[in-house]
């Protein structure tokens, strides 16, 4: 059984661990980033990015719970990310998706920064570009 002290702190390996990535991604490509950035915001719906570049309209999603029927496996959070997904693609965003494991593993965080700044710098070419 896990204690609550025990969800504190991986919950505070786990914020270090994105706001590690996210300066990361800024260091490398000179974009600010925001956490907890709310993409879009209307009467129905309050989205919201778990890291973003606003200005290169790209965001990282973590998914978690995967391991154990969370909330991204189960149909109703499978549906609500396919709407969130659907608000993305209509606002021009690029969204990567990840699993903590991935975030916690050094190689698949190099992979995904990888991708990521790369994605990153072609929106800002793009940006430069129009």
């Amino acid at each position: 059984m896990i204690k609550a002290s025990d969800a504190v702190l991986r919950n505070a390996a786990r914020d270090k661990l994105k706001l590690d990535f996210a300066r990361e991604v800024e260091r490398q490509t000179g974009e600010q980033f925001e956490t907890e950035f709310r993409f879009a915001a209307d009467a129905k719906r309050r989205w919201r990015s778990d890291i973003a570049f606003p200005a290169a309209r790209v965001a990282v999603e973590i998914d978690g719970g995967l391991w154990i029927y969370g909330r991204h496996n189960r149909a109703s959070g499978a549906l609500a990310d396919m709407e969130k997904g659907n608000a993305y693609a209509e606002r021009g965003w690029i969204v990567f998706h990840t699993p903590w494991e991935w975030l916690e593993d050094p190689a698949a965080a190099a992979n995904l920064m990888e991708q990521v700044v790369g994605a990153v710098i072609n929106r800002g070419i793009e940006r430069r570009r129009q």
